[in-house]
């Protein structure tokens, strides 16, 4: 049962940690918290009901169980060579084909696209990021990957090993530690004041949590590939990979801020007490004296802006944000 529910977390993993790259796509909060939770849980738990109910009916008819959908047509059309049959199949392999595109334009390339954009944001877009993605994806032999029902097992439970770390570092950065306040202008800023340039530009908490979380839990994979690698503690260590790596990575991670606070606000704001819970979600992540413009550059190097918006000293620490045609103080 828990090896089962592992699988199912290990397909659920990407989902949780890339849901953002498509979420911001959005226009409002509500219209992402709906919409992922009845297709999640519609996509989730009644296609896997249906996957199971479909297997255990074609054992009946067919004799044979099938994990493969397309083994298992291919043996519908060697017991029912009829019109019928065939036309099922034609509807039933558009569908499967349309599921497999969709699937990894928003869940593989798109994501792809946007992590290694942010991780070389001078040289590569988002669509350059996706494209880079497509020439790779051949490189990780995914063929080997399908080859047998094992095979695919032991490459959905890694996934809980590698993600649910990152997800539980995710969770507690965003409800303990920042409670729930991002300054979105400090998102688009390299200066030291950015309380998300951390040390030269590499939050080491997380990789330091992230590292713990995978160590806990993955010696289990070898118990999979070779089963007298491991002892039984570390295969039963591994089925359970989803909480085991996400309690470390996230205890870890929390207790490492608790030793090593991170900045929460820009500059001398941060020293103003302890921001309340999403206290900067009223004007979706500005503060009062802050908007769009303070993004956008609109203000020249040289002018300045209290927080009223009228002309005079700056009186908050700023940030001089350079771009192509233009070097503006905001």
């Amino acid at each position: 049962m828990m090896s089962a529910i592992n699988s199912v977390l290990g397909a659920l993993a990407p989902v949780l940690i890339n849901q953002p790259d498509i979420a911001r796509y959005s226009k409002s909060y509500r219209a992402t918290t709906w919409s992922q939770g009845v297709g999640i849980l519609l996509s989730k738990v009644l296609v896997m009901f249906l996957s199971t109910a479909t297997t255990a009916a074609a054992t009946g008819v067919l004799g044979k169980s099938f994990w493969n959908v397309w083994d298992l047509y291919d043996s519908i059309l060697d017991h029912y060579w009829g019109p019928g049959a065939r036309a099922g199949m034609v509807f039933a392999s558009l569908g499967m084909m349309l599921a497999i595109v969709i699937t990894n334009a928003g869940s593989n390339s798109l994501p792809v696209g946007a992590d290694i954009t942010g991780l070389f944001p001078k040289y590569l877009t988002i669509v350059r990021g996706q494209i880079i993605c497509a020439f790779l994806a051949p490189l990780l032999v995914p063929w080997k990957i399908i080859a047998n029902a094992a095979s695919f097992l032991t490459f959905l439970g890694s996934y809980t090993v590698f993600l649910m770390p990152i997800c539980a570092c995710m969770i507690i950065d965003y409800w303990l530690i920042r409670k729930g306040n991002f300054h979105v202008p400090s998102l688009y800023v390299t200066t030291p004041s950015s309380p998300y340039t951390y040390y030269k530009g590499h939050n080491l908490r997380m990789v330091v949590a992230w590292l713990s979380g995978v160590a806990f839990t993955v010696h289990g994979v070898a118990g999979l590939l070779a089963p007298d690698s491991v002892s039984i503690v570390s295969k039963d260590m591994y089925k359970m990979g989803f909480i085991l790596s996400s309690l470390m990575g996230g205890l870890v991670y929390y207790i490492l801020c608790l030793i090593w606070p991170c900045q929460i606000l820009p500059g001398d704001m941060d020293k103003e007490g302890k921001p309340t819970f999403e206290m900067l979600a009223a004007n979706e992540g500005f503060f009062a004296y802050e908007d769009v413009t303070t993004i956008t550059s609109i203000r020249i190097e040289g002018e300045a802006a209290d927080e009223d918006g009228s002309e005079g000293s700056v009186t908050r620490e700023g940030y001089v944000v350079e771009t192509k045609d233009v070097k503006a103080m905001v």
